[in-house]
């Protein structure tokens, strides 16, 4: 049976999602680093505030379970760490945390845990009056607050779920061009062994009768039989050179019929 021409395609969308999740981590990092400089935040603060990215890279490459565990135990760490520094003056946006709680978790958790995430970042930092004024523009604060940390994870858990969508779906056409080829070798085995199981039943009943000839004829029935043997050699690898040529079932062909070969 031929071999399936290999077909690339599935790796090149594969990685081209997943670029694009990491493109989208990289612009939501520039994002928030464009707004620390814009309020002349200093380099170390914004080594400090970038912490939680790290963790972050862990928990989207999808490790072990063990690693999972540590990498969220490490982002939570990282991004309580400049309260210590700063106190609540910083823009502790959530969207690492909004992010990890989409990707790691599953189902009606990873929501809930979305919204408690943004939602409570954003009522914390509205009674502490952190990092933005009250005043005037008290309701755009708010709606800059939830608004950003929400957009920035959703895009990023849509390019990881599609990302793993993408694997899936490689996988399991991956797995029926296996079980297709398994099949047609397991079709290719009965045609064999059918046509090979007819022929030497050919071959007996002409040799039986043959021995019980008179030994007059044995030597025309003799010739018979190699005869029969031969168009039966050519049955078997007729069958065979079709299976080779194509994964297609070929037509089968059929062994001579069990028959007294005339004198």
């Amino acid at each position: 049976m031929a071999e399936p021409e290999r077909d690339d395609t599935g790796d090149l969308r594969l990685g081209a999602v997943r670029a694009m999740m990491w493109l989208t981590l990289a612009s939501a990092m520039l994002m928030w680093a464009s707004s620390d400089r814009a309020k002349h935040v200093g380099w170390p603060a914004m080594a400090v505030e970038t912490l939680p990215v790290l963790p972050l890279v862990v928990l989207l490459a999808d490790p072990t379970r063990r690693a999972r565990i540590l990498g969220l135990a490490a982002l939570l760490l990282a991004w309580v760490s400049p309260f210590a520094l700063f106190g609540p003056d910083w823009d502790w946006s959530p969207w690492p945390l909004a992010i990890a709680a989409l990707c790691v978790f599953r189902g009606r958790t990873a929501w809930s845990l979305f919204v408690l995430v943004i939602g409570g970042a954003a009522t914390a930092m509205m009674l502490l009056d952190a990092p933005f004024p009250r005043g005037d523009d008290r309701l755009l604060d708010l709606v800059w607050i939830v608004c950003v940390p929400a957009s920035i994870g959703l895009a990023v858990f849509g390019t990881h779920a599609m990302a793993a969508m993408t694997t899936r779906l490689h996988t399991t056409r991956g797995e029926l061009t296996r079980l297709k080829a398994r099949e047609e070798r397991l079709r290719a085995d009965a045609e064999l062994r059918r046509c090979v199981g007819d022929g030497l039943r050919t071959l007996e009943a002409e040799l039986a009768a043959t021995l019980g000839a008179d030994p007059r004829d044995q030597a025309g029935r003799l010739e018979a039989v190699a005869a029969t043997g031969r168009h039966i050699a050519a049955a078997i690898r007729g069958t065979a050179g079709a299976y080779r040529l194509s994964p297609a079932a070929p037509p089968a062909v059929a062994p001579p019929a069990v028959a007294s070969p005339a004198v």
